[in-house]
């Protein structure tokens, strides 16, 4: 194992190659999100008791139900940003024939993949300056914000969320010395 940047391990073997990259936060992050979580579960809680045990009107019990809806989702998101910020790692596998990418959550994982072939290379992600979605994938309670992608005949694969200039650039060298 060899270390290319901090939270970058390259691992090889006789025909593959491993590059695991762990989750980029820093304490404040994961603190900020832990707060975040716990106060809006509490918040979502309270609502929840209320259109339960002390709504009467329809009207009241079908907006609450609806906010209810949209205070799930970021429950999820925000669950899933802190356990991702904790425990998450992208894993890159390179092999003679295959190229892999494995991001796990921590407690779920997604997996993408693609004949070597199809890989024409790899190359920087480039965003519109000063755009929503720039603005948008570097706040760091989001599971987004990758740095490079491999492309080809098939869709791009992105990965390296959050990584700095630094470990990008180490990690684009290695990976085209091994492709």
């Amino acid at each position: 194992m060899t270390s290319i940047a901090p939270g970058i391990i390259m691992h090889s073997q006789k025909d593959e190659v491993n590059f695991k990259i762990e989750a980029q936060s820093e304490n404040w992050m994961r603190m900020t999100l832990w707060f975040w979580n716990i106060l809006w579960t509490t918040m979502g809680l309270y609502v929840l008791y209320k259109v339960v045990f002390d709504l009467q009107d329809s009207g009241q019990i079908l907006f609450f139900t609806a906010y209810l809806a949209f205070w799930l989702y970021f429950e999820w998101k925000g669950l899933e940003a802190l356990i991702y910020k904790i425990r998450g790692f992208e894993l890159i596998t390179i092999t003679r024939d295959q190229v892999s990418l494995e991001i796990n959550y921590g407690w779920r994982k997604r997996r993408f993949s693609t004949e070597r072939k199809n890989i024409r290379g790899i190359r920087k992600v480039t965003r519109e300056r000063k755009s929503i979605s720039e603005g948008f994938a570097k706040s760091f309670w989001t599971i987004a914000n990758q740095q490079l992608e491999f492309y080809g005949s098939s869709e791009p694969i992105p990965f390296g969320m959050h990584l700095d200039r630094e470990q990008t650039s180490r990690l684009l060298n290695q990976i085209k010395r091994k492709l």
